[in-house]
């Protein structure tokens, strides 16, 4: 998928392009997607509802820095104790210069 994705302060919803990757990715179904008043870069940020119960924390690459940015979170997160991280769900890194992280 070549599509930027507009930066947080202009987001408003999702775009489909994500929204389909993200329900790829999950094999389930979303119900709806909030998105948190938190963070601190351009990056996508959204709290999802899954239709089967529960949610996940999608956060999306905007730009080649929230790429880079995404890329380093997952890293940290795939070293670090897991006792002490989120569970990544999904990481979807298709070459496409915008990953998308997915944890609950």
């Amino acid at each position: 998928m070549a599509q930027a994705y507009a930066p947080s302060s202009s987001q408003g919803p999702p775009p489909e392009a994500l929204r389909s990757r993200v329900e790829a990715a999950l094999g389930e179904r979303w119900l709806r997607w909030t998105r948190p008043d938190t963070g601190l870069s351009a990056a996508h940020r959204f709290v999802v509802a899954l239709d089967g119960g529960g949610g996940v924390f999608v956060k999306a690459a905007t730009t080649p820095e929230t790429a880079q940015q995404l890329r380093n979170e997952r890293l940290a997160l795939r070293n670090a104790p897991t006792a002490l991280v989120p569970h990544v769900r999904a990481w979807i890194d298709d070459g496409d210069d915008f990953p998308i992280l997915v944890t609950s």
